[in-house]
């Protein structure tokens, strides 16, 4: 095993599913939309990223191995994919009706190789089919089990974390992909 690598490829796997890991100093994922790749590495959700759709939906590879106890594997990332792919976002703020996600208690427990609650609010957005914006003010790792009926979100989510989720209206911001250039493979 390598002490630090990134990598970037194509994907060359068929199967529409990827897969994403995350762990101390290792981001590694397979088969994943640049969307989706893109979205993780600015803490957004693909709800909020809008581009090139013919683009944004190819699927690669990638993996940033750092040392043991250094961190900035998302910034590593995130430099990976604009130096290797010259992509250029802009930030553009909308008015609109969201669910609000809001801490409405104490603070919940962390649990570490949890979900981060971007990837928790991103759960959120695809059960409602809506947007959520995250007033909670949390950036920890949290344990969530989402119910089979999406009617009793709400109510999971005050029992299992102290979050209230509430429907709202409020600007929010998107990121649109300006410029996305793929680079040429060698053989």
């Amino acid at each position: 095993d390598p002490v630090f690598a990134v990598a970037l490829r194509p994907s060359d796997r068929a199967r529409p599913a990827g897969n994403f890991s995350i762990g101390p100093g290792a981001l590694e994922g397979e088969n994943l939309s640049l969307k989706t790749i893109i979205s993780y590495a600015y803490s957004i959700t693909e709800r909020r990223l809008e581009g090139p759709g013919e683009l944004l939906s190819m699927r690669y590879d990638f993996c940033v191995l750092l040392p043991e106890a250094v961190s900035g594997d998302v910034v590593i990332l995130r430099d990976m994919l604009e130096r290797t792919l010259r992509l250029r976002i802009r930030r553009e703020a909308r008015q609109m009706d969201v669910f609000v996600l809001k801490l409405g208690g104490s603070k919940p427990r962390e649990f570490p190789g949890a979900w981060p609650m971007n990837v928790l609010v991103s759960i959120l957005e695809r059960r409602l089919n809506g947007m959520v914006v995250d007033e909670t003010g949390l950036d920890g790792r949290y344990k969530f089990e989402s119910p089979e009926n999406p009617n009793d979100l709400a109510k999971s989510l005050r029992e299992q974390l102290g979050l209230e989720i509430s429907r709202e209206k409020r600007s929010v911001e998107f990121f649109v992909v300006d410029s996305l250039e793929l680079p040429a493979y060698r053989r």
